[in-house]
C-alpha cells in the first residue's frame, strides 16, 4: 500500500514538533528509540524555524532509527521565515507521513518504554470492536 511521501505504510507515525529544541531532542529521541513496540515505527520531526541546532541534532539520529528498521524524517518549510507554532508543525508532518495511526510527542518530554506498545493495543482493540455505518436524514418523515 503507498501513501502521502510514496513509502509503504507504517502502523504508527510518531509526529515531533520542534523549535530551539537542542537541549531536548536527543533524550526525546533516545525515548522513543527504547520503545517496546515491536510493529513498524516511522518518526516525523518537523523543525519550526529554530535558530539552533535543532536539526542538526535530530538528523544524528537518523541511523539510531535506521537500525531499528524505522525511518525517521526531519523536515521543515523552506518558505517559512518565521514559527508558525506547534499546531502547524503537527499538520504539516501529518501530511507527509505513511502511519496508519498516529502518536503526538512533544519533543520536551520524554516516552515511556511501553507507551506505543500499550497504545497501539489498545487503539487496535477498540478498531476491531467498531461498528462503521452511515448517518442519514429520512426526510420523509418529518413532522
Amino acid at each position: 500500500m503507498q501513501f502521502h511521501s510514496g513509502m509503504t505504510q507504517v502502523d504508527v507515525s510518531i509526529i515531533v514538533p520542534m523549535f530551539n529544541a537542542a537541549k531536548w531532542v536527543s533524550k526525546c529521541f533516545r525515548s522513543i528509540l527504547d520503545q517496546s513496540f515491536e510493529g513498524s515505527i516511522e518518526v516525523i520531526a518537523w523543525d519550526d524555524c529554530s535558530s539552533d541546532c535543532t536539526r542538526e541534532i535530530a538528523k544524528s539520529f537518523t541511523k539510531d532509527f535506521s537500525s531499528k528498521g524505522w525511518n525517521l524524517v526531519v523536515s521543515f518549510n523552506p518558505e517559512a521565515n518565521a514559527p508558525e507554532g506547534p499546531g502547524v508543525a503537527r499538520n504539516r508532518a501529518a501530511k507527509i507521513s505513511n502511519g496508519s495511526y498516529f502518536a503526538l510527542q512533544d519533543v520536551d518530554d520524554e516516552m515511556y518504554g511501553d507507551r506505543m506498545l500499550l497504545q497501539f493495543k489498545e487503539v487496535d482493540e477498540l478498531r476491531k470492536k467498531s461498528v462503521e455505518g452511515r448517518n442519514t436524514t429520512d426526510r420523509r418523515n418529518r413532522c
